[in-house]
């Protein structure tokens, strides 16, 4: 008898060790998954789900039931509003993966017009940035503003920051926009307009503008020693000399407009 019982009794021993190990595991593995989610991205999760359900009551809602949907989506858009330009500014990486596709976003702001403008936007904007960093006692923070059609944004980078990014140099950037937050995806450098401009066009109004006085010199000597030559180096001129005179100072002076008009070029 004892040697059946005996090895059936470990049998169930080894059983139940591996089940409370397994337990444990699962346990300790949902524990993690739960301190991993942070107080900012699990508020902003459950405003999320609020938001998704009252727009879904709104597809079957009746004309008495929209306005108090509605009343009650411009308090959770609000609040959502000031969460995600939080969260934005701490965890750009997460922002991005919970704002709403841009599908999404234009449906609700036609179902929710008045708090259309606090919901975010997916963008692209070009600008001219400033990147300025703050040292602390033990730490430092860098910050990026971008200055893009008369409006201030305020950038934060979900991969690696811009670098080395030339004076003449603006930023084109790509991501979720929050009112003056946005979390940028990808960023890319690009030439203003007024380099590209400096570099195309500064040759051709240089020539436009030398050009032509540079070649009326020639014409303006050609005259004058027209006018020299036709003197003769006198200054008392008798009527035959002065006949002869002005004969040279015609053929010269014809000869010097002549050359002055066709040394000017056209520009168009």
């Amino acid at each position: 008898m004892n040697k059946e019982i005996c090895p059936r009794i470990y049998y169930r021993v080894l059983l139940m060790a591996v089940a409370m190990l397994l337990g444990s595991t699962a346990g300790l593995a949902q524990a993690n998954s739960t301190n991993t989610d942070r107080p900012a991205a699990a508020r902003m999760r459950a405003l999320n789900n609020s938001l998704l359900n009252l727009h879904g009551q709104m597809q079957a809602a009746g004309s008495s039931d929209i306005r108090n949907l509605r009343g009650q989506a411009a308090t959770v858009i609000a609040e959502r509003a000031a969460a995600l330009a939080g969260l934005i500014q701490n965890d750009p990486h997460a922002a991005l993966t919970f704002a709403f596709s841009p599908e999404l976003l234009a449906d609700m702001a036609a179902k929710f017009p008045r708090s259309a403008s606090s919901l975010e936007s997916h963008a692209t904007v070009t600008g001219n940035v400033r990147h300025w960093i703050a040292d602390y006692s033990k730490s430092s923070r860098s910050g990026w503003r971008m200055n893009s059609g008369g409006q201030t944004l305020n950038l934060y980078f979900a991969g690696l920051e811009p670098s080395n990014l030339n004076p003449n140099e603006l930023l084109q950037a790509t991501g979720v926009l929050s009112g003056s937050q946005m979390a940028v995806e990808t960023s890319t450098p690009v030439r203003s307009r007024s380099a590209l401009s400096l570099s195309s066009d500064s040759p051709r109004v240089v020539a436009a503008k030398d050009v032509p006085h540079r070649q009326l010199w020639p014409a303006l000597a050609f005259l004058i020693s027209g006018l020299v030559f036709g003197l003769g180096g006198e200054f008392r001129l008798s009527c035959r000399q002065m006949h002869t005179w002005l004969k040279h100072f015609a053929i010269y002076g014809l000869v010097s407009i002549l050359f002055v008009f066709s040394s000017i070029p056209s520009y168009a």
